[in-house]
């Protein structure tokens, strides 16, 4: 009997273990444009900082990109005019934490891999209300934009966003009031707000979120780039190219113009011309004042 019980303790133990680990391990939300579980060395035109260990495919970061944001997917971001670049950027942070953050598994539905219940950080909250607050919005009374906007696409095929009958464009301020009201209901259940410092995720910190997770699931190391790591490399070094070819042209520069100085004659002036033949023929050494006349040339003179 008690072997029995031992055995069954065991067995029990050994699939509690792998449900913990099957619903802990690293994975990502399934979408069109996320990975089934993280990796690095994408080329992401933003959202570089998960460069190192992203969920996203480098073509969803093109869109997220351009700044004000306009277009992610199906939804537009014009769909009352375009955002100020300051509400964009919150936005973008939101998109580049669900696209590519690998980070968010604690949250997510092991069976279908859906994220519900992020705890958004209430600073964070706030700020984007604050940014946002005077910038349009299509959103029912709620403000849910997963009910309040009318995806789908025209007939040219071009991804449409209108408000639905019955809602109109109003600022973030009518539609939400605050932080709180605006993070528990904009993406209907997909985060809620948050006042733990300790364990809430901060979309414009992936390096405090990654710490969030370590003490959720300490098995598991998560990867984010620091900034001189994500920074483009590119550009770095064409600017380094840059500098060491200007220093050279100057120094090239500063060269030649001393050379030139330097073979420089002054005006009006010339090297004396050298004699001809016949001129050479023709000069004579000119005996000095102290040298003693020849007798022989004065034997002519005449004696007194």
């Amino acid at each position: 009997m008690f072997g029995k019980i031992t055995v069954v303790t065991i067995l029990l133990g050994l699939f509690a273990n792998h449900g913990k680990s099957a619903l802990m391990s690293p994975s990502c939300p399934r979408g069109d444009y996320q990975k089934e579980s993280p990796s690095g060395q994408e080329h992401l035109a933003a959202c570089k900082q998960y460069t190192c260990n992203s969920c996203c495919f480098e073509n969803i970061t093109t869109q997220l990109a351009i700044m004000p944001i306009q277009q992610v997917g199906k939804l537009n971001y014009e769909q009352c005019g375009k955002l100020t670049d300051a509400c964009s950027t919150q936005h973008t942070y939101l998109q580049c934490l669900y696209q590519c953050s690998p980070n968010l598994y604690p949250w997510m539905i092991e069976s279908t891999r859906k994220l519900i219940a992020i705890p958004l950080c209430a600073s964070f909250c706030d700020q984007w209300f604050f940014t946002c607050s005077a910038d349009m919005t299509c959103a029912p009374g709620d403000g849910n934009w997963k009910t309040g906007l009318n995806k789908g696409f025209d007939a040219s095929g071009n991804p449409v966003d209108a408000c639905q009958p019955g809602v109109i464009c109003r600022n973030y301020t009518e539609t939400y009031g605050s932080g709180e009201v605006l993070c528990n209901n904009i993406w209907g259940t997909l985060f809620k707000y948050s006042t733990d410092t300790n364990n809430c995720i901060d979309p414009s910190n992936p390096t405090h979120n990654s710490e969030v997770v370590k003490s959720i699931n300490s098995s598991y190391t998560t990867s984010i780039c620091e900034t001189e790591v994500y920074t483009d490399t590119g550009m770095i070094i064409g600017i380094v190219f840059g500098v060491l070819g200007g220093i050279f042209l100057i120094a090239a520069g500063i060269a030649f113009y001393m050379r030139q100085k330097k073979n420089k004659k002054p005006a009006g002036k010339s090297a004396p011309a050298k004699p001809t033949s016949e001129e050479m023929s023709t000069l004579r050494v000119q005996p000095s004042a102290d040298t003693p006349p020849n007798t022989r040339e004065g034997s002519d003179i005449a004696e007194d």
